[in-house]
């Protein structure tokens, strides 16, 4: 699964707790793009939380314009864990409405988390893991790719050097971390992906 992964200042925010939930209902007369489907707490300290889209299909033709609107549903799946948001990064305008929505709703502004090379090497350590391939960008604003490193070997990177991307293999499941706040986890195990979600968080709490 893919995820875009964002922080809360409020380290006590919990959608289930919010009073403005009490103002909207789950599937409104005026068909809101976007509402809360589901919020369930799996673990002490992390809450699953499915956000539903509505969408539509739309087809047609070049010269004969649109014809055809088909209206569907999406449902968005995201953890909240310690006050980090993983929102299922299944395209970007949907991350966005869910953004606005949150900001609207509950009056809690989502930030983006922007990885930092300290961030990158936590997670890798927590994780166990071993580096695949590591990319980043030297002194010089050069892109420069290196492959198969031990977590030992990290701590050899210039202090100057800004790291932008990282695969590497944790307990059979690979992971793919991008500065910009993305991950993925080539994982639908359920008891993995919660595991490595609060390993993640801790790690950036």
């Amino acid at each position: 699964m893919n995820f875009a992964l964002f922080k809360f200042d409020n380290k006590n925010f919990h959608f289930q707790n919010s009073e403005k939930k009490k103002t909207w209902k789950l599937f409104s007369k005026k068909d809101d793009d976007v509402s809360l489907f589901n919020s369930t707490k799996i673990s002490p300290k992390t809450y699953h939380i499915v956000f539903h889209i509505s969408d539509e299909y739309i087809g047609g033709t070049k010269k004969g314009g649109e014809e055809l609107k088909l209206p569907f549903s999406q449902y968005v799946n995201s953890f909240l864990t310690n006050n980090i948001l993983f929102v299922e990064n299944i395209q970007t305008n949907y991350v966005e409405l869910i953004k606005k929505f949150i900001i609207d709703e509950y009056g809690e502004t989502p930030r983006q988390i922007i990885f930092e090379n300290n961030n990158f090497v936590e997670i890798i350590q927590r994780t166990n893991g071993f580096v695949k391939k590591l990319e980043y960008i030297d002194e010089n604003d050069n892109d420069i790719e290196m492959e198969s490193l031990e977590i030992s070997e990290l701590d050899k990177l210039e202090n100057n050097w800004t790291i932008d991307y990282v695969n590497f293999l944790s307990n059979s499941t690979f992971l793919s971390l991008k500065k910009q706040g993305k991950l993925s986890i080539n994982s639908n195990d359920e008891e993995k992906l919660l595991n490595i979600i609060e390993v993640i968080s801790s790690a950036i709490y």
